[in-house]
């Protein structure tokens, strides 16, 4: 904290802002997913709270935190680093705070053309795949379906199911 408080001036004099994230860099993740301040129990052990934290978050967010994931969204993890931004008398935020925002909102302009295009092309493959998915699961069903007439064929040993069975299926 003591470095913070001795460089933070010679930044500001310098023209540059100190971008911090209190405890971790996972803060600034973390807010790629949620809108709300982490609901994590500290430890004892004030050293502890940045490992522990990243420890924590696979089991808040599903698959753990993604640094991709915060690029594609970047508006949602500036917004909600935003909402939950508060700092101490000494301008430094508190924990669970980052100003990462402002590096953020900095670069956003040099590089928001190219990620338009990349989220654009990211929803059509994603859609694509669902679509896919979508696909296989019917067909994946229409196969259950199958096996369930030809039971129920052998069941009745009706040889007219058969041969709806064969010219419906194309077996």
């Amino acid at each position: 904290m003591n470095e913070l408080l001795r460089i933070k001036p010679k930044c500001e004099s310098e023209g540059f802002n100190l971008i911090i994230s209190n405890s971790c860099f996972d803060v600034w993740l973390y807010y790629a997913y949620h809108v709300t301040m982490p609901n994590f129990q500290l430890p004892s052990d004030p050293l502890k709270i940045s490992g522990k934290f990243k420890g924590w978050l696979p089991r808040v967010i599903r698959g753990g935190i993604s640094p991709k994931k915060a690029t594609l969204n970047i508006h949602i993890n500036i917004k909600n680093a935003k909402i939950n931004y508060r700092e101490d008398e000494n301008g430094i935020p508190l924990l669970f705070s980052t100003n990462m925002y402002l590096l953020a909102e900095d670069l956003l302009h040099f590089i928001e053309p190219e990620l338009l295009k990349i989220i654009k092309e990211n929803k059509r493959n994603e859609e694509r795949f669902r679509s896919r998915n979508k696909k296989q699961l019917c067909t994946n069903m229409y196969s259950k379906r199958i096996r369930n007439l030809v039971v129920v064929y052998l069941i009745t040993t009706n040889s007219n199911v058969v041969s709806t069975i064969l010219w419906l299926f194309d077996y």
